[in-house]
């Protein structure tokens, strides 16, 4: 008798237990709608290209095509003199300043003499001129405008420049053409072991070993072509050390890659000639990827392209 109120407590608990969860589970997706909210209407976003749209552009459009220095000029004399105007800028990107929301954003400047030597590094900014957007990026004419409502209301930086169009300029690019021939080295690229000579080429914006594309760079910054003639460079000296060179896989998107140096343990002359020997032995398939892992060190995610090497070991 005692235990028939205690149940009766316990079903009475059941559906006040049933409306707090429900109440719970409202309340997490009013606080989810909101978050939703302020992540795409309220907070600047970036769209495609890196053009925020939320505002567009401004009727008020000055027609002259101002240089970053011109806008400093501007902004020095008159902090409000672009407070209402679209305008455009003869511009492009000198760093980057990667994050999330209101701290992700360029650093844009004038194209000088400099950016055609090496490329810019912070330190190298500091006596020119230079403005934060949003938007910029390779060398163009951007329209766009400071004291937008967005970054103004959601991250409070109205200096920041918002692009809303843009037009390419070309930068008249010396082209590049450089060839190498080397006989040492070792590269195996997406699994075929590529045989000697190696004919490492520099054609204007690609870089090319035996005719397959190892590298190429078509953003239009005068630095490229340091980039390229650097990475030639290093691929040459590397392959007349006589290093391993694993080009797993290469894409526009992203490319894995590994060197094994010839210095210390490592052999690859000698881990070459036994992983040739091995492929074309008459072991099974997993007897092939088991024993290549073991040669040429080959673990974790990269094991994924054993694949292709027992696959183009010998196209």
């Amino acid at each position: 008798m005692e235990t028939e109120p205690t149940s009766q407590v316990i079903e009475q608990k059941k559906p006040r237990k049933k409306l707090l969860l429900i109440i719970v589970s409202i309340v997490i997706i009013i606080l989810l709608a909101c978050f939703v909210v302020w992540l795409f209407v309220l907070k600047p976003h970036l769209y495609g290209n890196g053009i925020i749209k939320e505002e567009p552009a401004r009727k008020n459009l000055d027609q002259q095509i101002y240089s970053v220095q011109g806008l400093t000029d501007k902004i020095k004399a008159d902090p409000d003199y672009f407070k209402d105007r679209e305008i455009k800028v003869k511009a492009m990107s000198i760093n980057a300043v990667p994050g999330l929301g209101c701290s992700d954003y360029s650093i844009a400047s004038d194209l000088t003499s400099e950016d055609y030597q090496s490329n810019i590094m912070p330190e190298s900014m500091q006596n020119r001129p230079t403005i934060n957007s949003v938007g910029i990026r390779e060398y163009g004419i951007y329209t766009g405008h400071f004291f937008d409502k967005y970054w103004i209301k959601g991250c409070n930086k109205p200096e920041m420049f918002v692009v809303t169009d843009y037009k390419k300029v070309d930068i008249n690019l010396p082209s590049l053409n450089k060839k190498e021939t080397v006989s040492n080295g070792y590269i195996i690229f997406e699994g075929n072991l590529l045989r000697h000579p190696y004919e490492i080429v520099l054609d204007g914006s690609d870089i090319t070993i035996n005719g397959k594309l190892y590298e190429s760079e078509n953003y239009n910054l005068p630095s490229r072509n340091v980039a390229l003639e650097s990475t030639f460079n290093s691929l040459v000296k590397s392959m007349q050390r006589g290093d391993l060179e694993i080009i797993y896989h290469k894409s526009d998107s992203g490319s894995s890659t590994r060197t094994i140096p010839n210095t210390g343990s490592w052999k690859p002359q000698e881990m070459i000639t036994q992983a040739d020997k091995m492929m074309n032995s008459n072991l099974s398939r997993q007897e092939k990827k088991d024993q290549l892992k073991t040669i040429l060190d080959i673990s974790g995610y990269d094991e994924k392209y054993l694949d292709d090497m027992v696959n183009n070991w010998s196209k």
